[in-house]
């Protein structure tokens, strides 16, 4: 299977049996709420997937049963198979990627994985790190991983040192044009940029990438045809002004592959 075709394209070739479920599947789940048919145009437009994925989700659409809650489950339990499965992404080598991350978020990551024991203990060491040197960093985390799951990251093509140059200067800004969670307006953002080391790969996201995790993301869309690289969906309110920009996914990076102090923006 060619990357031109969509998966709605595969549901077409379809037995007509199976493309009358997964059709009558997706079409309960659409009905169900705007994010979840934003979700369904998204995996029906996703033209990355290969074709022994394509039958993984038609096989398992076909067979689960036919309410919006468990089609959507079914989904995720599909897209965590296949996340980081999009090509690789083009940039040059020497480019820094850059991480925006409510810093609440974040400091719940660190306590989940045991590297603080409460969250407000992992609060108290991010601002003891914020604008200090990176040295400081990679010697405090030493070993240390910072993420568990698939990583979502941006850069700049044309400033390829910083990921945020250009970028205004508040949370919220930073937020919409990166397509995060309107939910978490007014919290601080925590920016951190970062080389990947040698053996990680970035990736262009696809929807496994996106719909891997609950609650989905509204602000997401499957890239064009030949971009190497995918771009990010700002809020509907800034979308007139403001563009998308590049984005990537790869594994969780470690302290040691940080590279310019951390930042908090309110």
């Amino acid at each position: 299977m060619t990357e031109a075709v969509t998966f709605e394209q595969f549901l077409l070739l379809a037995g007509e049996a199976v493309r009358y479920s997964v059709e009558e599947r997706l079409t309960v789940l659409a009905k169900s709420s705007g994010t979840c048919s934003q979700a369904v145009r998204n995996l029906l437009d996703e033209h990355r997937f290969e074709t022994a994925i394509c039958t993984e989700f038609l096989t398992t659409l076909a067979s689960c049963a036919c309410s919006a809650l468990e089609v959507q489950t079914a989904l995720v339990t599909l897209a965590r198979r296949f996340t980081m499965t999009g090509p690789s992404a083009e940039f040059r080598a020497d480019t820094v990627l850059g991480r925006a991350v409510t810093t609440d978020e974040f400091a719940r990551v660190l306590k989940e994985v045991g590297y603080y024991p409460t969250i407000d203990s992992a609060r108290v060491a991010l601002r003891e790190l914020l604008d200090r040197p990176v040295s400081l960093i990679r010697s405090t985390w030493n070993g240390w991983l910072l993420g568990r799951h698939t990583t979502w990251s941006t850069f700049s093509a044309d400033s390829p040192a910083d990921p945020f140059a250009g970028f205004p200067q508040f949370a919220d800004e930073i937020r919409a044009i990166l397509g995060l969670r309107a939910l978490d307006r007014g919290k601080p953002l925590l920016l951190m940029a970062y080389r990947l080391a040698s053996g990680k790969i970035a990736r262009v996201p696809t929807f496994a990438d996106a719909y891997a995790g609950t609650p989905w993301q509204v602000n997401f869309r499957p890239s064009l045809r030949g971009a190497t690289c995918g771009w990010t969906q700002p809020w509907e309110q800034v979308s007139d002004t403001r563009p998308g920009v590049p984005e990537v996914v790869h594994d969780p990076v470690a302290a040691q592959d940080v590279c310019l102090p951390l930042r908090q923006l309110t």
